[in-house]
């Protein structure tokens, strides 16, 4: 009888502690499947922020190449030059005669070339001394002269300054295509190679009849390697 009661007991106690256990397994399984359930829910929230980040630089890139493209567009027709020759207090019709005049003098252009009026297009030095360092001729076609001058002549200079004549890129821009010089440089004179840069910054290139467009030097610099060899050679 002694043992039928301890045999009891103990079965009670047992079965008790099984009470215990399954109860306490039935609470931890319901919270592991709240935890994959949050863990699902969060993991579904970080896919969509992922993709709405992606979407948000894809469309600031593209705001960004347009703000680029239309503040370079708005410099297309002006000139840049570094003259440090002093203009003497010349101001609004007699500046840009000016200008007009050395443009025609360093050039050796054929007509004095007409330059709108200062307003926003003549930017003039911080010390108001030298002429605008960015100027804008009036008509397009002296804008394609002037700059074709410029790059086939050397040693431009005006009243014993030396002085350079170039496109008014935005800084951006100067620096995209600036990417590009070690590859131009590997490609001239290469037989068979015919290659310029594009605005704002495209490389073209056409070998062996075949035109391909470069928008990423590193690119460009494989594309030489794979059909010159390292170093263009």
């Amino acid at each position: 009888t002694t043992i039928r009661g301890e045999l009891l007991t103990l079965k009670t106690e047992t079965q008790n502690a099984i009470h215990v256990l399954k109860t306490s397994s039935d609470q931890h399984g319901a919270s592991i499947v709240e935890l994959q359930r949050a863990a699902s829910q969060s993991a579904d929230e970080v896919t969509a922020l992922q993709s709405e980040i992606k979407r948000l630089r894809t469309e600031m890139n593209q705001l960004t190449e347009k703000h680029m493209d239309l503040e370079g567009r708005s410099r297309r027709q002006n000139i840049a030059t570094d003259c440090n020759v002093k203009r003497r207090g010349r101001k609004g019709a007699e500046l840009n005669g000016f200008v007009s005049q050395l443009l025609k003098e360093v050039l050796t252009l054929d007509d004095l070339p007409l330059v709108d009026p200062a307003h926003g297009a003549l930017r003039r030095r911080p010390d108001d001394t030298g002429p605008p360092r960015v100027v804008r001729p009036h008509y397009y076609r002296d804008v394609t002269t002037i700059l074709r001058k410029a790059m086939t002549q050397r040693d431009l200079a005006y009243q014993g300054q030396k002085i350079r004549i170039f496109p008014d890129f935005t800084a951006e821009i100067a620096k995209r295509r600036a990417a590009f010089n070690g590859v131009r440089a590997l490609l001239r004179d290469k037989p068979g190679v015919r290659y310029g840069l594009l605005y704002p910054a495209k490389l073209r290139v056409t070998f062996r009849g075949a035109e391909t467009m470069f928008t990423n030097a590193k690119e460009a610099q494989r594309f030489v390697e794979l059909h010159f060899g390292a170093g263009g050679d």
